[in-house]
């Protein structure tokens, strides 16, 4: 008996060095790779022919990587010791699943996959926890995830299963649509250094530990990491975590009802639509849902009257596209607002959209909040608001009490300031100009003689059924616009353009480009009172 407590003993104390010696030798090889990671990023920063510049690119990629098992190796010496030490400190869930969506959002994007975040019924709580080792936990969850799924989505989930004495049981779930787990697998799942291709050219690189670590956080925590995958078609892996409500921070004010607004919703993927109209309806709006964009133009064409539509767009959806630039020449005084959640490069993106607002662009994976704060935005400003009177009067005071300063130069510096706040946005359109600040003047005198009278020529040249000219003139209008950093008017001319030409005499969109027009041309004229108008 005594010999079997010697060697249990002895099995624990070394055990209990192995763990010292990993932990010892990790913090030793850290401060060299810092040193290296260090100054080889400072030299990148150095101007180097591309061949060096390329080897040293190398150089940190692989200086990160290694100090990533370092750290593993590190942490996984520590649960086996027993050495980590938890904090409670308060966190909010939404922000903590957004920074650890951040960090692979790219990644994703890349592999073409859908990120997706679902925080169900936990948004409006703060938490006290170990935030740090929750992160830790999810982010080589999810970073299994992106890297053995090939196509399709990944879920990032959270929703309160229970709650008792201000605790609640918070379940986290990552569910991906990737290459599954074999049952001759599933053994060796949570041990240390296990791959499920263990073979010398494996596809998917690592040491193994991810999941070992996971698994002793999540059991330190008060948890158990449990999956479910089916080889093939994609896995979950799942745990739930008892977590103390912060009684300390008052939840935020229930959020507005927006029940009088309106919401068209396209996505081609289930999961995403659904989360979607959780949110919109959790959030108190009203939402149709659409499969494609057939459906949301069909909808659109039997006289729905929506506030807003929501577009996925990515690019196994060109459709999508299609159906944004349809929707702003086509119901343009109807739908001010199109949201765009990008399922890809924003660069990209941009150049399908074209520069023309009012649509917003949103990065997946999206939340409560984000979703919330940029409908409100939207909700705010719409296309065919014009309080000009008002406005253009005051601006038009302003730019008269400029006569005083004898400066051309500082005059219109001034002037430029507040033509911005009416929508001209000078100093960007000199700044394209290459700075020639004489030439945008002349354009500016060009714009207030020949563009005054546009909404008579048209309607005289409407008269004549001269569908050519008309069009021409929503043309010229939309580029010289454009040239003056006149945005709204530049959309409106542009959504003029693309129309059936001519345009009928009763159209609201050519009495909003004549309110534009007159508005500008008054301020031009404020600010050179000498300028002279064609009769």
């Amino acid at each position: 008996m005594n010999d079997l407590k010697i060697a249990i003993k002895k099995t624990a104390d070394a055990h209990q060095i192995k763990s010292q010696f990993l932990a010892n030798m990790s913090h030793e090889l850290k401060t060299p790779m810092n040193t290296i990671i260090a100054m080889s990023e400072l030299l990148l920063h150095k101007e180097l022919p591309e061949k060096e510049h390329r080897c040293l690119v190398k150089v940190v990629e692989s200086s990160h990587h290694l100090m990533d098992i370092i750290n593993d190796i590190l942490d996984f010496s520590k649960i086996e010791a027993n050495s980590i030490e938890l904090e409670s400190v308060s966190f909010q869930l939404e922000k903590l699943m957004l920074s650890i969506s951040e960090l692979f959002r790219i990644r994703a994007q890349q592999k073409g996959l859908e990120l997706l975040i679902d925080l169900s019924n936990t948004t409006a709580h703060h938490y006290k926890g170990d935030p740090k080792r929750l992160k830790q936990v999810l982010f080589n969850l999810l970073s299994n995830a992106v890297k053995f799924t090939q196509k399709g989505e990944i879920l990032l989930k959270a929703h309160v299963t229970e709650e008792h004495d201000g605790i609640q049981t918070v379940r986290f779930e990552i569910k991906d649509t990737g290459i599954g787990i074999e049952s001759s697998q599933v053994e060796d799942l949570f041990n240390a250094f296990s791959q499920a291709d263990m073979s010398t050219t494996r596809n998917y690189e690592g040491i193994g530990l991810g999941l070992s670590i996971a698994q002793g956080l999540v059991l330190m925590m008060g948890g158990e990491i449990q999956y479910e995958s089916h080889y093939g078609k994609g896995s979950t892996f799942w745990f739930e975590l008892p977590l103390c409500v912060d009684t300390s921070i008052k939840p935020p004010k229930p959020t507005p009802k927006l029940s009088n607004l309106r919401i068209v919703v396209v996505d081609t993927k289930k999961t995403s639509l659904a989360i979607l109209a959780h949110v919109l309806h959790d959030i108190g709006i009203g939402c149709v849902t659409c499969n494609n964009a057939t459906e949301a133009l069909k909808l659109l064409d039997s006289g729905f009257q929506a506030d807003a539509v929501i577009i996925s767009c990515s690019g196994e959806t060109p459709e999508n596209i299609t159906l944004f630039h349809t929707i702003k020449h086509r119901f343009w005084n109807k739908i001010p607002s199109i949201l765009v959640m990008n399922g890809y490069d924003k660069e990209v993106l941009l150049q399908k959209l074209g520069a023309s607002k009012p649509y917003k662009i949103l990065f997946k994976p999206i939340t409560h909040s984000i979703l919330f704060e940029t409908i409100i935005e939207l909700s705010e400003r719409t296309l065919t608001q014009t309080p000009h009177s008002k406005i253009s009067s005051n601006a038009i005071a302003k730019l008269n009490a400029l006569s005083n300063i004898s400066d051309e130069q500082s005059k219109e510096s001034i002037a430029y300031e507040i033509f911005t706040n009416e929508g001209i946005h000078a100093h960007y359109a000199i700044e394209s100009l290459g700075g020639n600040r004489s030439f945008y003047r002349e354009l500016l005198k060009i714009f207030a003689t020949e563009q005054r009278y546009f909404y008579t020529e048209y309607q005289a040249l409407a008269l004549s059924n001269d569908s050519i000219a008309t069009k021409r003139m929503c043309h010229t209008l939309k580029g010289i616009s454009a040239t003056l950093g006149m945005e709204e008017l530049c959309t409106l001319a542009q959504y003029a353009e693309c129309l059936e030409h001519p345009l009928p005499q009763d159209s609201t969109l050519l009495q909003e480009i004549a309110k534009k027009i007159e508005t500008y041309t008054q301020m031009i004229h404020a600010l050179y009172p000498s300028l002279h108008v064609k009769s």
